[in-house]
């Protein structure tokens, strides 16, 4: 794929090495080469069959939430090996979040570790998950509880993917790029409304919003890739997002259940007295925008909860590392699943 300039390319610091983000609107083409291999979202090789025409090292992967799991891992690694993938193989991961995960996952692992390339199609994978290095696999119904740390070598963003994207999946998207906005500075991100709420009945200015959340990110990850202290930040709605997707079987996309995890985290935010019911509303006005389609869910609570105290960021059983809005600022809140909070869980989904 040639490159076509959009902005300032981004050179992400990793402990594993340096990488890059390319960004470009040039035609998709794939490249055959004797040692790349092609790891490709089910969906993005239907939309673009005749691009692979050339290409036989291929992998197909049905992007699903249950194919991310160690029976599926046994038989791609038994392609790899039945392909010769080897150290001087270059995997080409083309697609959204689940690919990825698969992909990064095998490549850190398979002999002891292969290179690998990033181009992301989604909105959701563009916006954030491209950086940062994490990868997993889910395991026993607790989504991405197994897993690690493994950079590609490259990330290539070609904005012409986002084309064929339906609309939940740009939603989904921009769910964790209001995510970004927010966990920069709230009080700007309220100052920015208009812009927000623009790009959430909109498909203009998603390059800039883009490259705006991976700038946020890199800020954080530069600081602290391995989640220990800063990056602790950017969960910020995911507690509570895996926890409904694993409550609805995942008929909620991803960035969207993030969506909603923000907004109930900043209920909770409001109702423990960390901010004040105007504040609580301006942000949920906003939010609540990008999943109108799904804000009449009803999740049940027993089984949500159930799913809360399974969540991998816990640290004592029955408590809930919660990320909570406190003034302005984010903070890892320490929230305990009794009988209170069940009730101001009740009370959301009753009043949304």
């Amino acid at each position: 794929m040639g490159a076509i300039l959009l902005f300032k390319n981004l050179k992400i610091k990793s402990k594993f090495g340096k990488y890059d983000v390319y960004f470009e609107t040039s035609k998709i083409n794939f490249k055959k080469d004797k040692n790349y291999f092609y790891v490709v979202d089910k969906n993005i090789y239907n939309l673009y069959k005749a691009k692979f025409s050339n290409i036989s090292e291929l992998l197909i992967i049905d992007p699903r939430e249950r194919n991310k799991s160690f029976e599926k891992l046994s038989k791609y690694l038994k392609f790899f090996q039945n392909k010769k993938v080897n150290k001087k193989s270059t995997v080409i991961c083309i697609g959204g979040g689940i690919t990825q995960d698969i992909s990064s996952f095998i490549c850190s692992i398979y002999y002891r570790g292969i290179k690998w390339h990033f181009y992301p199609t989604t909105l959701l994978a563009q916006a954030d998950s491209c950086i940062g290095s994490k990868n997993s696999i889910n395991f026993n119904q607790s989504k991405n509880i197994i897993g690690g740390f493994y950079p590609p070598q490259k990330v290539l963003i070609n904005l012409n993917f986002l084309k064929t994207l339906k609309v939940k999946e740009i939603q989904s998207g921009i769910g964790e790029i209001l995510k970004c906005g927010i966990i920069s500075n709230s009080d700007n991100f309220l100052r920015n409304k208009k812009e927000y709420l623009k790009l959430i009945n909109s498909r203009k200015n998603l390059d800039k919003f883009i490259f705006k959340s991976l700038k946020i990110k890199k800020t954080i990850i530069e600081k602290d890739e391995f989640d220990t202290k800063e990056r602790k930040i950017m969960n910020y709605g995911h507690t509570f997002g895996h926890a409904l997707e694993s409550e609805c079987n995942y008929k909620i996309p991803h960035g969207i259940a993030v969506n909603i995890g923000m907004d109930l985290a900043n209920y909770l935010s409001m109702r423990y007295s960390f901010i004040n019911k105007n504040k609580y509303v301006k942000l949920s006005n906003i939010l609540v925008k990008n999943f109108e389609k799904f804000k009449n869910y009803k999740p049940n609570i027993k089984n949500l909860c159930s799913y809360l105290n399974n969540d991998k960021k816990n640290t004592k059983n029955n408590f809930i590392n919660a990320i909570l809005l406190k003034n302005t600022k984010l903070e890892i809140t320490p929230v305990k699943l009794d009988d209170k909070f069940r009730s101001y869980l009740s009370d959301y989904f009753l009043i949304r």
